[in-house]
C-alpha cells in the first residue's frame, strides 16, 4: 500500500465516523504511518496469514511503540495494521476472513487494535468495521446485535459480518454500543482533541480516485466498465469481462464516480459534480422527564436524555455536540432499620450463582482504588464480580459519593452531585460549626483489666470518633447503655472490618493500620452507648474520642483558619506519583466547616510531593495455552504468549511490555507438544499470492457474479465467517 492509498482511505474511514448515524460526533485523525518491510528481523512483531497470531503480535507490538505522553502528536488511541496476507482462522482451514479486533477495547493498551486485509477499494468499510469493534459494537444480525445487517434503503450496515460496497451508516445498535462505550467511560481516552496533525488530508469521496475502470479491475481482473446510459451507471456497477459478455455483483460504483460529463455518482444518483446534498447540521431536542430512581432510599440517582433531533443530521451534517444525558440524586432519605445498602444487594444477587463451581454467600469488600468495582467478600476470600457496580452505589461506607458509570463523583451534603458542601461536626450542612458542643479528649489512664469503662456516649451525639493511637494487642468495644449487650467486640472475639448498626445509626468499624482500630459513628445516637477497652496485654497505647452534642446557645465567638489536612492517596503505586494536600476551611474547635466561612484571599494553594519513587516490579505474564495444531492421529504444537511486564504505576491500568532482560527467573515456555482429539483432514493448501491463470477461478468461488442480463443478486464480495461470533463474545470486555 502507496502513501496516497493511505491518504485517501483515511477519508473513507473517516466518512463514516463522522455520519450522524454513529449517534456521536467523532473525528478521525492519523498521528503516524509506519511502513513495515522485515517485521520479523527489525521488531518483536510477527505477521502471517494465520489471523490470530498477528492480532496478538500486532497489538502487543503497537502497544510497545506508542507514546505514554497524549500531548504528542506520535501518541495514538487506536491501531490499525494493513497487509496484503490472505489472512485465515480456525487453525488456517478458513481464508474467507478479512480482519479481525478485540471488542470494547478502545482505551485497553495491548487490545487497542485490529488487523485488515487489503482487498482493495472495499478496504475502507473493512478498517471501518474492525474500529467499529474495537469501540464496542458486535456484528448487524438478528441473533447477534438484535439489528439487521441492511438499512431501510437497502444499503448495508457498517457492522454487517460481511463486506459490501454499498454501505453507507451505521446500525441503531452499532450507535448504543459506541454511546455507551462512552457514557461509561472506556471511551475516555478519546476525548482529547490532538495538538498538532503531522498529516493533512482532504476529503475525497472513493469514486473520485478511483474511477469505474479501475473498480471493475479490482473486482473482474482486467476489466472495464461497459457502456451504459449514464442514468444507469450510479445503479450497479457493470464489468466487461468478454468482448461480448457484461458482468455485475449488483451493487453500485462508489460515491464519486463520474456518470457523465461533469456529473459524478451519489448516493445511488448521478448529480452535477462537485455537489452533494446540502449538509444539515443537528441540533438538541428537549430534555426527556427524570427517569426512575436507582434506589427506594438512602440517596440513589436519575437520569434523563435528548436526542440530536431538532434537526435530525442529514447528509454528512455535523452531530450534535455536548453531553446527552444528565443525573441528578434522587430518594435521599434515610431507609428504614435493617435494609440493605444497594451494593450488598449487588453482592447477594450473585449468591445463587456458581463461582468456581461453588456456592457463596457475598456481602460487600470495598477495594479503594477502585471504588466504583463491585468487590464482594465471602467466608474465605474477596473477589470483583462485576467491573462496576450499579450507577447510584456508594463510592464507600458511610459517604454520600456516588457511582454514576463506572465513575465516582462527589455528592455535596445538599445532596448536589460534583457541590463542594459539606457538614460540620455538628451535623448542619454548610454550617458554621457553633450549633453545639464539642467534646474531644484521649483515654491514657493506667491498663486495667479485661472490659474496662472508658466513657458513656450520650444520647444526640454526632460524628463519634475512636482512635487507636498506636496498635496494639487490646482492643476497643462498645456496649449498650446497660453494659451487657456488645454492639462491637463483645465475648473476647475481635469482629471482622465493616459496616454496623449502633443506636439507631451507622457505625464503621475498620484497621488502617495493622492492629490500630478505628470506629466512627454518624449518628445522631438514638441511646447512650458506653466505650471499652478491653485489655489483652498490660498497656494503653491511648485511645482518642471525639463527638459533638447539642447545645441550647452559643457561648464562644467562632474562629475560622485554612489549614492543610493529610496529604491524599500517593496517584502511583510505585515508580514515582504525587501526593496533594488541599487547605480546609477549619473552626478551631469544631473542625472542618464549609468553605464560605474563610476568607478565599488567604486561601494557600495546594501542596504536593513525590511519593512512591520505587520503581515498578517486573514479572513473566503468561497467556492461555491456543488450541492444539495437531489431530487424533498427529502430534502438533500450542503456543502461548509470554512477555515480561512492569506493573502498572496506576492501579487498574495495563502493565507495560518490556525487554526480556529486565525479568529475573527462566523464561516459561512459549511451545509445548501437544495431542488432540480432533480428527483429522485433508486440507487444500492455499498459496498467498496465487498464479495469475488461478486468479478467475478463485474469484468464481468467492465472489459468484450475476451476469447482467439476469436478476441482480447482490452477493457480498467476501464473508467475515460465522467464527467471529463465538471469538468476540469471549473477547468482549462487558
Amino acid at each position: 500500500m502507496c502513501w496516497n492509498d493511505c491518504y485517501y482511505l483515511r477519508s473513507f474511514v473517516a466518512d463514516y465516523y463522522r455520519d450522524s448515524s454513529s449517534g456521536n460526533e467523532m473525528e478521525l485523525t492519523v498521528v503516524r504511518i509506519i511502513y513495515l518491510e522485515k517485521e520479523e528481523l527489525e521488531m518483536d512483531l510477527s505477521i502471517s496469514p494465520n489471523a490470530e497470531l498477528t492480532l496478538d503480535s500486532f497489538c502487543k507490538w503497537q502497544a510497545s511503540v506508542n507514546v505514554d505522553d497524549i500531548s504528542s502528536p506520535y501518541h495514538h488511541d487506536i491501531a490499525i495494521l494493513l497487509t496484503r496476507y490472505d489472512i485465515c482462522s480456525d487453525n488456517m482451514s478458513n481464508c474467507g476472513l478479512l480482519g479481525l479486533a478485540h471488542v470494547g477495547t478502545a482505551c485497553t493498551k495491548d487490545q487497542n487494535c485490529g488487523i485488515n486485509e487489503d482487498t482493495g477499494l472495499n478496504l475502507g468499510v473493512v478498517v471501518a468495521h474492525e474500529m467499529g469493534h474495537v469501540m464496542g459494537c458486535s456484528h448487524d444480525a438478528e441473533d447477534i446485535s438484535g439489528c439487521s445487517s441492511k438499512a431501510e434503503d437497502g444499503s448495508y450496515h457498517v457492522m454487517a459480518p460481511y463486506v459490501h460496497s454499498h454501505t453507507n451508516i451505521w446500525s441503531p445498535c452499532s450507535k448504543k454500543f459506541m454511546t455507551t462505550l462512552f457514557e461509561n467511560d472506556l471511551g475516555e481516552c478519546l476525548n482529547d482533541r490532538p495538538q498538532e496533525t503531522l498529516y493533512k488530508f482532504a476529503e475525497m469521496l472513493p469514486g473520485s480516485v478511483y474511477d469505474a475502470d479501475y473498480q471493475c479491475n479490482m473486482i473482474f481482473p482486467g476489466s472495464t466498465l461497459c457502456h451504459q446510459e449514464p442514468e444507469n451507471i450510479c445503479k450497479r456497477l457493470l464489468c466487461k469481462t468478454k468482448p461480448d459478455s457484461c458482468t455485475t455483483l449488483g451493487e453500485p460504483p462508489a460515491d464519486g464516480t463520474k456518470c457523465g460529463e461533469n456529473k459524478w455518482c451519489y448516493n445511488l444518483k448521478c448529480i452535477e459534480e462537485g455537489t452533494r446534498p446540502d449538509a444539515i447540521n443537528g441540533g438538541w431536542g428537549e430534555w426527556s422527564d427524570w427517569g426512575e430512581c436507582s434506589v427506594s432510599c438512602g440517596g440513589g440517582v436519575s437520569y434523563c436524555k435528548r436526542q440530536c433531533n431538532n434537526p435530525v443530521p442529514k447528509h454528512k451534517g455535523r452531530y450534535c455536540i455536548g453531553i446527552k444525558k444528565k443525573f441528578r440524586m434522587c430518594n435521599t432519605h434515610p431507609c428504614p432499620s435493617g435494609t440493605k445498602s444497594f451494593r450488598a444487594q449487588q453482592c447477594s444477587e450473585h449468591d445463587s450463582k456458581l463461582f468456581n463451581g461453588k456456592l457463596y454467600t457475598w456481602i460487600p469488600y470495598y477495594e479503594s482504588d477502585d471504588p466504583c468495582g463491585l468487590y464482594c467478600i465471602n467466608e474465605h476470600f474477596f473477589s470483583k464480580l462485576e467491573p462496576r457496580v450499579k450507577d447510584g452505589t456508594k463510592c464507600r461506607s458511610g459517604s454520600r459519593d456516588t457511582c454514576i458509570g463506572g465513575v465516582c463523583r462527589k455528592v455535596g451534603c445538599d445532596w448536589v452531585l460534583d457541590s463542594d458542601a459539606v457538614e460540620d461536626i455538628c451535623g448542619v450542612c454548610k454550617g458554621d460549626g457553633t450549633q453545639c458542643k464539642i467534646v474531644e479528649e484521649v483515654y491514657k489512664d493506667p491498663p486495667g483489666n479485661d472490659y474496662t469503662k472508658v466513657i458513656m456516649i450520650p444520647k444526640g451525639a454526632r460524628n463519634v470518633l475512636i482512635e487507636e493511637l498506636d496498635p496494639s494487642e487490646n482492643t476497643i468495644a462498645i456496649s449498650s447503655a446497660d453494659e451487657k449487650h456488645f454492639l462491637l467486640n463483645g465475648k473476647h472475639i475481635e469482629q471482622l472490618d465493616g459496616d454496623y448498626k449502633m443506636a439507631g445509626t451507622q457505625a464503621i468499624y475498620s484497621h488502617p493500620e495493622p492492629e490500630k482500630e478505628l470506629l466512627t459513628i454518624s449518628g445522631p445516637l438514638q441511646e447512650e452507648l458506653v466505650f471499652f477497652v478491653v485489655f489483652f496485654k498490660k498497656e494503653n497505647v491511648g485511645y482518642k474520642y471525639k463527638w459533638s452534642e447539642p447545645r441550647s446557645q452559643i457561648s464562644y465567638l467562632p474562629r475560622y483558619h485554612w489549614e492543610f489536612t493529610e496529604f491524599e492517596s500517593c496517584s502511583s503505586r510505585c515508580g514515582g506519583g504525587i501526593q496533594t494536600a488541599r487547605p480546609m476551611c477549619l473552626e478551631e474547635k469544631a473542625g472542618r466547616v464549609d468553605e464560605s466561612y474563610c476568607d478565599p484571599v488567604d486561601k494557600p494553594l495546594p501542596k504536593t510531593r513525590i511519593c512512591n519513587s520505587n520503581p515498578c516490579p517486573t514479572r513473566w505474564k503468561v497467556d492461555r495455552w491456543s488450541s492444539c495444531s495437531g489431530c487424533k492421529f498427529r502430534s502438533g504444537v500450542r503456543s502461548r504468549s509470554v512477555t515480561c511486564v512492569r506493573d502498572a504505576a496506576i492501579a487498574g491500568e495495563d502493565d507495560v511490555v518490556v525487554e526480556d532482560s529486565e525479568c529475573t527467573g527462566v523464561k516459561p515456555a512459549s511451545k509445548e507438544l501437544c495431542n488432540s482429539l480432533r480428527p483429522c483432514l485433508k486440507l487444500r493448501k492455499r498459496s498467498d499470492e496465487l498464479p495469475e491463470d488461478q486468479t478467475e477461478e478463485i474469484y468464481r468461488q468467492t465472489k459468484m457474479p450475476s451476469h447482467f442480463d439476469s436478476k441482480p443478486m447482490g452477493f457480498y464480495l467476501v464473508t467475515f465467517k460465522d467464527f467471529n461470533r463465538k471469538l468476540l463474545q469471549k473477547m468482549r470486555k462487558e
